[in-house]
């Protein structure tokens, strides 16, 4: 028999632009269970005075998340550990986190929830009191194994969340997928159906929505497909709000070679480099400078 203790250490950059760690390592208390992964996500706030840590372990498999603040430049935790209620089984909750700017405005996802069907639950802060928002958000049109909750981001405001899903069809093969949720008046709903890569290649489905995020106003997607062509990977931009609110210059065609920094990029195949910018790997995608 063995345990797990697993924590999150924080870094922060004094005068001279060196990092050094804040503080001892943070163990959220009240975990659940013998084996537990406090730290397979986490998420910080604009300010950085706010920082959440997800364990999708917690409670076998049940999952947690836990908020901790920065005051004086010491961290403390705030409250007791977050759990969604509305979860079926072992829902795994905390695979992934997300906070808004302000840090009053957290996601968790739990991928294995419904028999891995997936979904994310809305928490929000009142003073230092965090309540869960509205039902689980689970989005329509999604496979049975969709395990939503696989990624989840927030926009500055919190008010649009984005639930990633790597999830598997009934063939056995992968069938990801993402989807969009806004908030009015503290109600959440889902925006437009789910979003999948449109030019995906390779003989291995590319599981868009691995991974996911959000530009602050909440107006760009990003979704992560890591085994596009033959597992190089890829990623895809959603605009549509932003692109036809502010046509800065029309899309155009673009040969091989580096991405600038202020570039938006619409069904483009690409190498990731370890070092430095996204590289393109073909010229049949739409590009548009800022």
């Amino acid at each position: 028999m063995f345990w797990l203790i697993p924590a999150c250490t924080f870094f922060s950059t004094p005068a001279q632009g060196q990092f050094v760690q804040q503080g001892p390592k943070l163990v959220g208390s009240g975990a659940g269970g013998q084996s537990h992964q406090q730290g397979q996500s986490v998420a910080i706030s604009a300010d950085g005075n706010t920082a959440i840590v997800g364990d999708p372990s917690d409670s076998g498999n049940v999952g947690a998340a836990w908020v901790f603040t920065r005051s004086g430049g010491i961290w403390t935790q705030q409250g007791p550990k977050l759990v969604g209620g509305g979860a079926v089984g072992q829902a795994s909750q905390g695979y992934s986190v997300a906070l808004s700017g302000d840090g009053a405005t957290a996601i968790i996802g739990g991928m294995g929830d419904n028999g891995a069907a997936g979904a994310a639950w809305v928490f929000t802060r009142n003073g230092v009191t965090w309540t869960q928002q509205g039902t689980k958000l689970a989005g329509s049109g999604g496979v049975k194994l969709a395990y939503e909750g696989t990624s989840v981001a927030l926009s500055g405001d919190g008010n649009t969340a984005v639930i990633g899903g790597m999830g598997l069809g009934n063939d056995g093969y992968p069938a990801s997928a993402a989807w969009v949720f806004s908030r009015n008046a503290g109600a959440w709903t889902q925006q437009g159906p789910k979003l999948v890569g449109i030019d995906t290649t390779g003989p291995y489905v590319a599981i868009v929505g691995g991974s996911v995020a959000l530009s602050e106003d909440g107006n760009t997607a990003i979704l992560g497909g890591m085994n596009d062509n033959t597992f190089s990977g890829a990623a895809t931009a959603r605009s549509p709000l932003r692109l036809d609110r502010n046509p800065k210059a029309p899309p155009r065609s673009v040969p091989p070679g580096t991405v600038g920094p202020r570039t938006l990029l619409i069904g483009c195949r690409f190498n990731l480099n370890n070092f430095g910018p996204a590289e393109l790997r073909d010229n049949s995608c739409a590009v548009v400078e800022e």
